[in-house]
């Protein structure tokens, strides 16, 4: 991930893949706000390889359940998708056929707004093809709110 290819006023961040650094999932919830999370997480997961992801996701969630006894209050403003714990990006073919635990998703983005925020990408559902990456770019143009999230933030990425 190159942020300052996108725009010239963010500096570069550089990620590496570790492969089995799952088990270093942030979990300590803010000592600032209770109800939320030191470190946000951003997954981004296609097809079937969105099971693991599926699985932090809901450690996380449990952690903030068990800390503070709710998950969030739902905000209602879509705008607020990166300021959220946990944002998903999720891509696949066809959502008629392999948008995986789709109701599971959009239950939680509608009642966990401020945990939980969802953006989904499928490449076969129009003419034209649409991956990840193009939504996390329209979503983001300018690259501030994926810096945000993983530098100043400190925010991890799962790839998987």
């Amino acid at each position: 991930v190159k942020t300052s290819t996108i725009n010239s006023s963010v500096p570069p961040i550089r990620c590496w893949i570790r492969p089995g650094s799952f088990h270093q999932l942030p979990l300590s919830p803010s000592s600032t706000s209770p109800n939320r999370f030191d470190q946000p997480v951003l997954y981004i997961g296609a097809g079937t390889g969105i099971a693991p992801l599926r699985g932090l996701i809901h450690e996380r969630q449990q952690i903030k359940l068990l800390t503070d006894g709710q998950v969030s209050n739902p905000s209602g403003d879509p705008a607020a998708t990166w300021d959220c714990d946990n944002l998903l990006v999720f891509g696949c073919r066809k959502k008629s056929a392999d948008y995986y635990y789709q109701d599971e998703w959009e239950k939680m983005e509608q009642q966990e707004r401020d945990s939980f925020g969802l953006m989904t990408a499928f490449s076969q559902d129009q003419w034209h093809k649409i991956y990840v990456q193009q939504v996390l770019k329209q979503s983001d143009p300018e690259g501030e709110h994926l810096y945000s999230h993983l530098a100043t933030q400190q925010g991890c990425l799962y790839i998987a």
